[in-house]
Protein backbone atom coordinates (compact mmCIF):
# COMPACT_ATOMS: atom_id res chain seq x y z
CA UNK A 1 0.00 0.00 0.00
CA UNK A 2 2.43 2.71 0.69
CA UNK A 3 4.37 1.84 -2.52
CA UNK A 4 1.31 2.71 -4.31
CA UNK A 5 0.89 5.65 -2.32
CA UNK A 6 4.45 6.59 -3.27
CA UNK A 7 3.62 5.80 -7.07
CA UNK A 8 0.64 7.94 -7.20
CA UNK A 9 2.41 10.84 -5.44
CA UNK A 10 5.49 10.80 -7.77
CA UNK A 11 2.56 10.92 -10.62
CA UNK A 12 1.18 13.94 -9.25
CA UNK A 13 3.83 15.92 -8.72
CA UNK A 14 5.96 14.92 -12.17
CA UNK A 15 2.48 15.88 -13.45
CA UNK A 16 2.49 18.97 -11.81
CA UNK A 17 6.07 20.02 -12.48
CA UNK A 18 5.60 19.15 -16.48
CA UNK A 19 2.29 21.07 -16.54
CA UNK A 20 3.63 24.42 -14.92
CA UNK A 21 7.24 24.37 -14.37
CA UNK A 22 8.57 23.11 -17.38
CA UNK A 23 6.43 25.60 -19.60
CA UNK A 24 8.16 28.56 -17.74
CA UNK A 25 11.84 27.07 -18.07
CA UNK A 26 11.09 26.95 -21.76
CA UNK A 27 9.16 29.76 -22.33
CA UNK A 28 12.36 31.81 -20.35
CA UNK A 29 15.05 30.10 -22.91
CA UNK A 30 13.29 31.21 -25.45
CA UNK A 31 12.95 34.61 -24.60
CA UNK A 32 16.81 34.62 -24.06
CA UNK A 33 17.34 33.34 -27.49
CA UNK A 34 15.01 35.99 -29.21
CA UNK A 35 17.01 38.52 -26.90
CA UNK A 36 20.22 37.17 -28.16
CA UNK A 37 19.19 36.88 -31.80
CA UNK A 38 18.30 40.54 -31.87
CA UNK A 39 21.70 41.74 -30.15
CA UNK A 40 23.25 39.46 -33.28
CA UNK A 41 20.93 41.16 -36.00
CA UNK A 42 21.45 44.56 -34.73
CA UNK A 43 25.15 44.25 -34.82
CA UNK A 44 25.04 42.90 -38.25
CA UNK A 45 23.22 45.94 -39.16
CA UNK A 46 25.91 48.31 -37.50
CA UNK A 47 28.79 46.52 -39.40
CA UNK A 48 26.92 46.41 -42.54
CA UNK A 49 26.29 50.79 -42.77
CA UNK A 50 30.25 50.80 -42.71
CA UNK A 51 31.44 52.23 -46.74
CA UNK A 52 32.09 49.48 -48.80
CA UNK A 53 36.13 49.01 -49.53
CA UNK A 54 36.89 50.84 -45.96
CA UNK A 55 38.92 49.29 -43.38
CA UNK A 56 37.95 49.87 -39.64
CA UNK A 57 40.51 48.37 -36.76
CA UNK A 58 38.00 48.78 -33.01
CA UNK A 59 40.42 48.18 -30.49
CA UNK A 60 39.39 47.64 -26.93
CA UNK A 61 41.29 50.23 -23.89
CA UNK A 62 43.55 46.77 -23.35
CA UNK A 63 44.51 47.53 -27.14
CA UNK A 64 44.58 50.73 -27.71
CA UNK A 65 47.94 51.35 -24.73
CA UNK A 66 50.18 48.55 -26.07
CA UNK A 67 52.99 47.94 -23.23
CA UNK A 68 55.64 47.90 -26.17
CA UNK A 69 55.25 51.49 -27.66
CA UNK A 70 55.04 50.86 -30.80
CA UNK A 71 53.09 52.91 -33.37
CA UNK A 72 49.64 52.33 -33.59
CA UNK A 73 49.72 52.95 -37.31
CA UNK A 74 52.96 50.65 -38.21
CA UNK A 75 51.59 47.83 -40.24
CA UNK A 76 53.19 44.41 -41.48
CA UNK A 77 54.61 44.52 -44.30
CA UNK A 78 53.17 41.96 -46.77
CA UNK A 79 54.66 41.33 -49.91
CA UNK A 80 52.65 39.58 -52.84
CA UNK A 81 53.85 38.02 -55.50
CA UNK A 82 51.71 37.75 -58.75
CA UNK A 83 50.75 34.04 -60.17
CA UNK A 84 50.66 33.40 -64.03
Amino acid sequence: MRIILFLVGFYLISKLIRHYVLPLLLKKGVERMQQKQQNASANFKEKAKQEEGKVTIKRTQQESTPSNKADLNDGEYVDFEELK
